[in-house]
């Protein structure tokens, strides 16, 4: 087997957001192929069961603390400098250390990465092993959209978007391998000499499997997500303020449910509007969406593969997204989702829905289908396995040749 060091930017456990979830998966899927040590930075409380867990994993689990408190004021200080902010949140002398001591202690063959901030971490790692960046996001580009929708804090978005393009040129320039999330997260990566891989987010179909049929609460609305992440703020606030006065008009007892973790100051008060409401830092979602029909994900700015539809397709409930998310995932726009763009069609579906609640079962069974046959961490991990199987043979036999 082949030896494997996996450093990721968080403890990949609980599994309650998007990146631990990947990183689990995909940790998960290299034990089967591979003898990994993993390596993870934490600013916060590490759950007790983490080591445990992972440890059913990796061979061994070392846990780097970064400091939350020292981690800003590293991030304050690389205002000073030539140095973005997300790098600088994980520069721990102690990371950089604990990967020179395990690189001179073990010959690996691969080292993974969960980020493009922790790529400083092994900037200089010796040519002859592997280093194979899964970078999930070009955040470059996400920077950029924020500043884009930012007055006050544009310089400071533009800043760090010139910088994490500059970080993310370097990577492209010296990792053997560069992963991201999507193919049209693919278009937008720089070029240069390492190979480009779009490998997905799965969902796990056993986990989410649903109790309900839409018909049966076709007046709930559900949205899932991290309610401090921007693109999720906006499009909450968005969709309060000008879609749901007019579903309440039409339909009375409608009920919008938002829930996800570390809710904004701004969620908190458009929580306060009538018939909507908040589950905050809920530690499973599912009974969320089992009382729910329709999910509802009204987002502008689209990043990577919005894992929180995949759970709620998966949970076969009626999906109505923009078309950025549809271009995304795939799929058939009136079989396995609906598609809304302008206000008027948002409401549009929202309430044509109400009447034709085979319609909406036969739809939530269609995504529910759709996500197990394309969505399962198998299916979608399967090209980066065989990449580092694959690529590891090559080598070993060009040594002989």
């Amino acid at each position: 087997m082949i030896r494997l060091l996996y450093i990721t930017h968080r403890v990949p456990y609980p599994c309650d957001k998007g990146e631990r979830i990947r990183c689990t998966n995909i940790l998960r899927a290299l034990s089967n192929h591979a003898c990994v040590d993993l390596i993870s930075l934490a600013d916060e409380f590490v759950h007790p069961e983490a080591r445990s867990f992972l440890l059913r994993y990796a061979q061994n689990f070392y846990v780097v603390p970064i400091g939350r408190l020292s981690k800003y004021l590293r991030m304050i200080f690389a205002l000073c400098s030539g140095r973005s902010l997300s790098e600088r949140a994980f520069a721990v002398p102690s990371a950089k250390q604990l990967v020179r001591t395990l690189l001179d202690k073990n010959r690996y063959d691969v080292v993974l990465l969960s980020s493009s901030a922790i790529f400083p971490l092994v900037a200089d790692l010796p040519r002859q092993v592997r280093l194979i960046a899964d970078i999930m996001d070009v955040d470059s580009r996400k920077w950029r959209a924020y500043a884009h929708g930012s007055f006050w804090f544009r310089p400071l978005y533009l800043r760090e978007s010139t910088l994490v393009g500059r970080l993310e040129r370097s990577i492209v320039n010296r990792a053997h391998a560069v992963i991201v999330t999507t193919l049209k997260e693919l278009e937008y990566l720089p070029s240069g000499s390492s190979y480009k891989l779009a490998v997905g987010n799965g969902v796990d179909c056993g986990f989410f499997a649903p109790r309900t049929w839409p018909s049966e609460c076709l007046a709930r609305l559900a949205f899932l997500g991290t309610l401090d992440y921007w693109p999720n703020i906006d499009a909450i606030s968005r969709f309060v303020n000008a879609i749901w006065p007019h579903v309440r008009k039409s339909l009375p007892q409608a009920t919008f449910n938002i829930a996800g973790r570390r809710p904004s100051t701004h969620v908190l008060r458009l929580a306060q509007a009538p018939g909507v409401n908040l589950y905050r830092d809920v530690p499973d979602v599912r009974p969320i969406l089992d009382q729910c029909g329709l999910a509802v994900f009204p987002l502008k700015l689209v990043f990577g593969i919005p894992n929180k539809v995949l759970e709620a397709m998966a949970m076969a409930r009626l999906c109505i997204i923009p078309p950025e998310i549809a271009s995304i995932i795939g799929g058939q726009a009136g079989v396995h989702y609906l598609v809304a763009n302008t206000a008027e069609e948002w409401l549009h579906h929202i309430l044509e829905a109400q009447s034709n609640p085979v319609t909406a079962d036969r739809i939530g069974q269609n995504a529910r289908n759709f996500v197990a046959e394309c969505y399962s961490w198998d299916i979608q991990l399967r090209r980066l396995i065989e990449f580092i199987l694959i690529r590891q043979a090559q080598l070993q036999v060009a040594q002989y040749v």
